[in-house]
């Protein structure tokens, strides 16, 4: 079987929401749970960027999926917080959070 890619840029509100989801996601990527894939994280500004490798494309699918579910999660988390912020005025200077942009780029042609 051949080896699988893919690459996946998300673009945040600021660069503190980035820094959020970055340093909780980063651990996981550390430990992978079996060694049919891994993935690299790196964080530039208001953007991260999220490789993933894996021996075939269920692993990949697999990987992608925990990962980006993952992140979601936490989309879904600080969403929530926001808007609780908001209603309950508890934050004069707080902004609404917007579902992160994705850019999916394409596999490698062999």
């Amino acid at each position: 079987m051949r080896r699988a890619m893919a690459s996946v840029n998300l673009a945040f509100n600021s660069s503190r929401q980035a820094l959020a989801v970055f340093d909780a996601v980063k651990p996981e990527t550390k430990l992978p749970p079996t060694q049919r894939s891994c993935v690299e994280i790196h964080r530039r500004g208001r953007s991260i960027h999220i490789v993933f490798e894996a021996k075939d494309v269920v692993a990949l699918r697999a990987s992608m999926n925990s990962i980006l579910r993952y992140i979601l999660g936490l989309w879904k988390t600080t969403a929530s917080l926001g808007e609780l912020e908001k209603n309950s005025g508890m934050s004069q200077n707080s902004t609404s959070v917007k579902r992160p942009a994705v850019s999916e780029q394409p596999f490698p042609k062999k």
